[in-house]
């Protein structure tokens, strides 16, 4: 039965399918992948080289790219069949307010989808500009889910049927990191990963 738990699952599935690709990318990466210097979206590059863009020149090299662009475009094409079934459980329960979480989450699955069939060094204008629409409408998803929990429980008719207990606070601690996380690596840029250069400065 197509039910907001199933939903759920599905959802749940498309961050484990995500985070395999990662997994792999990671142990199949030749030379030292630097959580500080490399971008997660150098795990799309399809061929072993030497990066320039606006963050600075690193190496990256991922044999196994087929794999993760594969789960990224998987991923989200399960994060779009979930909100398929979000929106027909809205339907035949008559929550007509509950599609709209659907709709920004069907958003955010098919522009996820584009990061894997365009790497980044295929098109980087695409693959950020992707990832920055996903980030919108899955911030604006968690936080109409957080939202409206809210106001259902204090009017006292219980928790929202989609998100409650303690997945509301779990969900809002989860928004928060990554609009935080978000605007620090925007406000600070190239500065955001990279700590003083070896015989320079510690201070500006």
């Amino acid at each position: 039965m197509l039910t907001y738990r199933l939903a759920g699952v599905l959802l749940f599935l498309s961050g484990l399918v995500t985070g395999f690709g990662h997994i792999v990318a990671l142990m199949s990466w030749r030379g030292l992948y630097s959580f500080t210097d490399n971008r997660i979206s150098d795990f799309t590059v399809t061929e072993c080289q030497v990066l320039r863009d606006n963050l600075g020149t690193r190496y990256v090299c991922n044999p196994s790219y087929l794999i993760t662009n594969a789960s990224y475009t998987a991923g989200a094409f399960i994060i779009v069949v979930a909100a398929g079934v979000m929106w027909m459980a809205a339907g035949r329960e008559g929550q007509r307010s509950v599609r709209i979480p659907a709709v920004l989450i069907a958003g955010a699955g098919a522009v996820s989808m584009l990061a894997g069939l365009f790497p980044y060094n295929v098109s980087p204008a695409i693959h950020d500009l992707s990832m920055l629409v996903y980030a919108i409408l899955m911030w604006s998803f968690m936080a109409f889910l957080t939202g409206v929990g809210t106001a259902r429980s204090v009017g006292g008719r219980g928790p929202h049927p989609l998100i409650y207990g303690a997945y509301l606070l779990i969900t809002r601690l989860m928004l928060t990191a990554s609009v935080v996380g978000m605007l620090a690596l925007l406000l600070l840029g190239p500065r955001a990963s990279r700590g003083p250069t070896r015989g320079s400065p510690s201070t500006p």
